[in-house]
């Protein structure tokens, strides 16, 4: 096992910034996973510490040892940082068995025949593929190439593994069934793994710490749960989540938080803000709930449209003291419905209620998170 340590790491292409000023530390044994839309600099930076990619500023520590450093120009290569890696589209050999593709790097590093064939078994039973031994990758499924992948990194005995994209071009239903895998052999294993991914969902299930990147720039790390609840900025608040979250545009005054004709009471994380002065309130669907009766917390709205989601269903509503008022004047939310409120149809009236924990509240011009 080996903690991952990168310092002031900044990686250029020409005059784009790809990685800026990241410092990061990824502890022995963790499941990490960089997230972030496309371009934010996530694959760099796991290229970065395979040594795939060289930085521009920095330094870089596997284990205790100083793999790379921008002042004095050190630079292990790949092939001894002790790291093993998984691509998007599994770089199996097309003329190898699945034998000979997972004991290709063995080979390489002369380990010896009787080893070789010991490791073997025990990967092959481990990721319960020891049938497709002498198969060729073109008669392989595609969850089944990923297992292969997989198995030609663990069987090297590598402390770290990176993971790039690896479930993207599998179907939902293999997705679902290959996080269960990968998390099982976390567990297993007890390796470091350094996870990358767009998808949040693969994020949030997988991983016991994350990052989150945008243009190259550390957002916030923690773990998931953290990251979910208790979002740093607008970015991310908006990046997480099943469904895409609600923003409200609002105005202090006095004891209350205005939006169009309707407000909440003031929090006290907004108290030392002057009157007047805008802010963003952002609550997930899955936060918001119908009730029948006002509360303090709540604002009357008339239900637009349902859309059913098995057991569940997604509500959009209209939010105005007056529902019936002209609709282009009127603030839109998403409410998450349950069970409970199979009932309700496209016109009813009803009332959001805001769980007042689980509210957010952003700079209007920054995004960053107030409170």
């Amino acid at each position: 096992m080996s903690r991952i340590i990168l310092d002031h790491i900044t990686k250029r292409f020409g005059n784009t910034v790809a990685v800026d000023d990241l410092c990061l530390e990824i502890e022995s044994g963790s499941f990490f996973s960089l997230l972030g839309p496309s371009g934010c600099g996530k694959t760099t930076t796991m290229r970065l510490i395979a040594g795939l990619e060289t930085a521009d500023e920095g330094r870089i520590w596997i284990g205790d040892r100083l793999v790379f450093d921008g002042k004095d120009r050190t630079f292990v290569p790949p092939g001894k940082r002790g790291i093993g890696m998984v691509f998007q589209n599994y770089a199996l050999w097309p003329h190898m068995t699945v034998r000979e593709n997972i004991l290709f790097g063995l080979k390489v590093r002369r380990v010896t025949s009787a080893e070789q064939q010991q490791r073997l078994s025990r990967v092959l039973e481990r990721l319960q593929v020891t049938e497709l031994a002498d198969r060729y990758p073109s008669e392989l499924s595609g969850g089944q190439q990923q297992r292969i992948a997989l198995a030609r990194e663990l069987v090297t005995g590598a402390g770290v593994l990176l993971m790039d994209e690896p479930l993207s071009n599998l179907d939902a239903k293999l997705r679902i069934d290959m996080r269960v895998e990968l998390k099982q052999l976390h567990e297993e294993t007890g390796g470091t793994i350094i996870y990358v991914t767009h998808d949040q969902i693969e994020a949030l299930t997988l991983s016991t710490r994350m990052a989150v990147m945008k243009y190259g720039v550390m957002q916030q790390t923690d773990v998931p749960s953290y990251v979910f609840a208790q979002p740093a900025n607008l970015f991310v608040a908006q990046f997480m989540g099943h469904t895409p979250i609600n923003l409200i545009t609002a105005t202090l005054a006095g004891s209350q938080l205005r939006f169009g004709d309707v407000g909440l009471p003031r929090p006290a994380s907004l108290q030392a803000l002057p009157d007047n002065e805008t802010v963003l309130v952002a609550a997930r669907p899955e936060e918001l709930e119908l009730v029948a009766a006002p509360g303090p917390w709540s604002v009357p709205a008339r239900i637009e449209s349902v859309l059913p989601m098995g057991y569940d269903s997604l509500l959009r509503v209209r939010v105005a003291s007056d529902v019936n008022a002209a609709a282009d004047s009127q603030i839109h939310l998403t409410v998450a419905a349950d069970e409970r409120t199979r009932s309700v149809g496209e016109g009813d009236s009803c009332h959001v209620a805001f769980d007042q924990k689980a509210v957010h509240y952003f700079d209007k011009d920054s995004g960053a998170r107030i409170g």
